[in-house]
Formats: C-alpha cells, sequence, structure tokens
C-alpha cells in the first residue's frame, strides 16, 4: 500500500468511527464534527501530494459514511425525535438519493455535474435540524408548517446554489496546492479546528435530543429505544 492510499484509508477509518459518536452524542454536534473532519481530510491530500481523482473518490467514500450513519439513526429514531414527521421523511429520502448518488460519484470522479443532480439535501436537513433541536428551537415550531416549509425551501436553496459554485470551480480546484513538507501543508486554522473538535465533544455529553417522554432511556451511555 502506497503512502497515499495509507492516509486515505487512515482517515476513512476515522469518519467511520467519529460517525459511532451519535450513540452518546447529540447528532448536531456530530454533524459539526463531520464538517470539520471534511475540512481536514483536503490538508491530508496535499499532505499525501495525491492525485485529484484519486481524492475525490476516497473524499466521497468518506463521505457517505456520515450519510449512511445519519440515515440509520434518523429512521431508528423516527417515532422518538421531536422534529416534524414530513422532515424526518425528507431527510431520510434525500439521505437515500444522496447515498446512491455517492457511488455514482465516486466512479466516475471527473464528472463533477453528477453533484448537482445529486446534492446533499439530506445532510444539510438533518444538520439544520439537529441544530434546532439542540439549541430547544424546535418546540417553538411545533405545528407551524409554514415555518418549516420555509427552512425546507431555504436548505434546499443553499444547498443548490452551494454545488453550484463548487461546480463552477472544478476545473481549477486544488491544481497548485500541493507541498513538499508536512507542516507547510496545514492551513492556519487547522489547530483552532482541531480545538473546537473537541470543544464539540464536550458539548455534546452535556446535551441530549429533545426526545419525545418515555420513548429512549440511557444505558451504559447509549441512547435505546423503550
Amino acid at each position: 500500500m502506497t503512502t497515499e492510499l495509507a492516509i486515505y484509508w487512515s482517515f476513512e477509518v476515522a469518519r467511520w468511527l467519529w460517525n459511532l459518536a451519535l450513540l452518546r452524542l447529540h447528532p448536531f454536534l456530530v454533524a459539526i464534527g463531520t464538517e470539520v473532519l471534511d475540512q481536514l481530510d483536503d490538508d491530508l491530500w496535499r499532505v499525501a501530494n495525491g492525485d485529484i481523482h484519486l481524492y475525490k473518490r476516497y473524499d466521497k467514500l468518506a463521505d457517505v459514511t456520515f450519510y449512511i450513519s445519519a440515515f440509520i439513526y434518523t429512521v431508528y429514531f423516527m417515532d422518538c425525535l421531536r422534529w416534524p414527521r414530513g422532515v424526518l421523511w425528507m431527510i431520510v429520502g434525500f439521505l437515500a438519493y444522496r447515498i446512491v448518488g455517492n457511488f455514482l460519484i465516486i466512479g466516475m470522479p471527473s464528472a463533477a455535474w453528477l453533484t448537482l443532480v445529486f446534492p446533499n439535501i439530506g445532510g444539510l436537513l438533518f444538520t439544520v435540524y439537529s441544530g434546532l433541536d439542540f439549541f430547544r428551537l424546535n418546540r417553538r415550531l411545533e405545528g407551524k408548517t409554514g415555518w418549516h416549509a420555509f427552512i425546507v425551501i431555504v436548505v434546499i436553496c443553499v444547498k443548490y446554489a452551494q454545488e453550484a459554485l463548487l461546480y463552477s470551480q472544478a476545473d481549477g480546484y486544488a491544481k497548485d496546492q500541493h507541498c513538499t513538507t508536512m507542516i507547510g501543508c496545514f492551513g492556519i486554522w487547522t489547530s483552532p479546528a482541531v480545538g473546537f473538535f473537541f470543544l464539540v465533544i464536550w458539548a455534546g455529553y452535556m446535551r441530549w435530543p429533545d426526545w419525545y417522554k418515555g420513548t429512549v432511556q440511557s444505558r451504559h451511555g447509549v441512547y435505546v429505544k423503550i
């Protein structure tokens, strides 16, 4: 195994292990931690001085670990979470759609247009609604269908705008970002990001999801349906 592949697979394992944090941490903090790790893998690619198409494959393979974990989490706790039932089904549907698309993107890493066909709407909806849960804003929105429709529309528009922007920059992405030393590869924000990552872990232990009463209990520090 080459150094490049060793770095990629090590990060792949780390992403899977982080997703197991959904068993104990609040899902919003897991989603935020996933975003931090997703930004760090670009630095790891530059450390490896790797091929851009190979990097894109492993980057999407790492991303799909979160989509699968969020999908399983949402399906398993669908009757327990105090999120709108329609939104929960949209999260499940959009995540399933993205998971299928992600494997197509992995198979054709040069076809950047596939990200426009399979945008990550489900992942963003999961993050937004787990964020509303974390800050206990979900209860203020209970029964307010109009507000939920507005949030979903904004999420879809924002995600499509982001994917369109990334698609427009795809050809010139990271062509000149290889470097010769490991220290020189890491951005100035990497150390604060790692510190923030540990803050996320701490905060996740302090806050549980807003379950319906009598649906979930703690068993050995793990969420368990009653």
